[in-house]
This record gives C-alpha cells, structure tokens and sequence, in this order.
C-alpha cells in the first residue's frame, strides 16, 4: 500500500508538473520568499536552513499560492498547523494560570488536566481567531480550578482576575 502511495503521488505530480506550463514556479516564489526574510533577519542561508524555515513558514503562516512540490500534502501541513496552535495554546494556558493561580494548583494532575481541556477545546477557529475561543477556555478553567480548591470556593474577584489573565 506504501509502495503504490509513493507511486501514485509521483505519478499525480509529474502529471500536474506536465499539465502546468509554469513548471515550480509557486516554489520558486515560496522558497525565495523565504530566503529574503531569512536574509533581511540576517539568519545563515544554506540549503536545509531555507528548507527548514520554509516549511516553517507552511505550518506558521498562510502562504499563497501553495507550492506545488507540496500541493497534495497542504492538508497534512494544516492538520500539523492546528496541532501546534493547540499545544502552544495549551502551554501558555498552565504557564498562566500555575504563575497567577499559586503553588495550590501547581502540580501535574491538574496541569494534565488542563492541557487536557484547553486541547479539546481549541478547534479551527484557533488558528484564525483564538481570542473567540478564550471566554469559554476560561469558564471551564474556572470549574476544574474550583473542583481542583475544594477548601475554599472561589470569589468573584478571583474568577475576574483568571478571566483577565487568560485575555491578555
């Protein structure tokens, strides 16, 4: 099966290669693009270094038009896009909420349990609009916080001030 996937894709690209008379020419657009900002940031310019913030660039950023050495592979590229954008937001969640919450809520079960939360709440709305998404990331926060505290319930003020911090 392996084998006829790897045939087919190098089949489906020498076609389209064939088809098009413009050749690489989005490639060429996309890897000089990104040679130019790797240049005007002043990073080293080799080979895998422009390859590396190439793709880089295809999981961070939209980059129009697709290049079409990875036409078939775009939706690979954005399930890993989202897959990063969920665990960045994830660890910026706990840094949060263990740096403003206090040593109370500062060990692994309930951090596990809110990369765990925030991770099945983030949806494809993350990567174009997180902001949308925060209100309800922050009322579920606030319910494991205050299943997590049972000394004490949680004031208003304390439910604010987790709302702020997770609005930024």
């Amino acid at each position: 099966l392996l084998a006829n996937s790897v045939q087919y894709e190098q089949d489906k690209f020498r076609s389209l290669l064939a088809n098009n008379p413009a050749g690489l020419d989005k490639t060429k657009q996309w890897l000089g693009e990104t040679e130019r900002r790797m240049r005007a940031a002043n990073t080293p310019v080799s080979p895998s270094t422009l390859l590396n913030n190439a793709f880089i660039r295809l999981i961070q950023e939209e980059v129009d038009p697709i290049p079409e050495t990875i036409a078939m592979d775009i939706s690979r590229f954005v399930t890993v896009a989202r897959e990063l954008s969920a665990v960045v937001f994830s660890a910026a969640t706990i840094l949060v909420l263990q740096t403003g919450v206090g040593p109370a809520l500062q060990h692994d079960s309930f951090a596990n349990k809110v990369r765990v939360t925030v991770y099945q709440l983030c949806s494809d709305e993350l990567i174009s609009h997180p902001r949308d998404i925060l209100p309800n990331i922050s009322e579920k926060l606030i319910d494991l916080i205050r299943e997590e505290i049972t000394s004490r319930p949680l004031n208003d003020e304390e439910c604010q001030n987790i709302r702020g911090m997770l609005s930024g």
